[in-house]
């Protein structure tokens, strides 16, 4: 069998205080290394929150930088990949990113950028371009979709096709949007027979997060669900075996590729 113990972490955030915001995160990534969890993604823009378009270039950051030289610190106290959500500065002076940082054993392995930029989010960063590979994370094939990206099937399907078995969503939806974040993550995961672990925010800044962060099986079924307003870890294994046994059962890969 090969498995992998998986975490989503969602988790309130104060906007602009890095400080705060990295100390509640480690506190909870403890949560999920306590049981036993070896992957820990953790929600989108975190270290500084989201609402922060005034302050965007001010608490953007270099990588590696100061807040990914603390999040490698803790990755290689527990020997644990994260990823999770920051505001990253460009090459161009003036040019930032809504970027998910995967950190491995305590080495930064890769800085995805959000391609697909929410309404207002197009104003304040820059469209990313992807990763050119296949994320190999803690052995096991991953791919990722920041936030609003998880409702583009055709980029989760561009994952599939170099590999993963495994998407990681860090994100923070809203409460409006509930129903989206419950339909979207669940149809990635049965569409391509693959595992989902989607970490969320909670509480409120300028609206209020959804929470329901969430680790979902290849059919498309909640494994874990977290509440909807509270701070916490949700950690389960995960077989990869039944990607396998998915895919084959419902051939959607198969007879697309007819």
């Amino acid at each position: 069998m090969r498995s992998l113990t998986v975490a989503a972490v969602q988790m309130d955030c104060i906007p602009g205080d890095k400080t705060h915001n990295l100390t509640i995160a480690e506190g909870l990534i403890q949560d999920a290394v306590d049981a036993g969890a070896e992957l820990i993604v953790l929600p989108e823009l975190f270290t500084t929150g989201y609402h922060v378009e005034k302050k965007d270039l001010a608490l953007a950051e270099t990588v590696p930088g100061e807040a990914t030289k603390r999040l490698a610190d803790i990755s290689a106290r527990h020997n644990v990949a994260l990823i999770g959500g920051m505001i990253e500065s460009g090459d161009l002076s003036g040019l930032i990113y809504n970027t998910a940082i995967v950190i491995e054993n305590g080495k930064i392995k890769s800085n995805y950028q959000k391609r697909y930029l929410w309404q207002e989010e197009q104003l304040r960063f820059g469209k990313g371009k992807g990763t050119e590979g296949l994320l190999s994370v803690k052995n096991s094939y991953c791919g990722i979709q920041i936030c609003y990206e998880v409702g583009f099937p055709e980029l989760t399907r561009a994952w599939v096709n170099k590999g993963a078995e495994l998407l990681l969503v860090p994100s923070a939806f809203s409460e409006q949007r509930a129903h989206v974040w419950d339909i979207t993550t669940r149809s990635r995961a049965l569409e391509n027979g693959m595992f989902v672990v989607a970490a969320n925010r909670t509480g409120t800044d300028a609206h209020t997060f959804a929470g329901r962060s969430r680790i979902v099986s290849p059919q498309g079924k909640l494994i874990k669900e977290a509440s909807s307003d509270q701070d916490e870890a949700i950690v389960t294994t995960i077989d990869f075996n039944e990607v396998a046994e998915q895919r084959h059962a419902l051939p959607y890969l198969r007879d697309l590729n007819q």
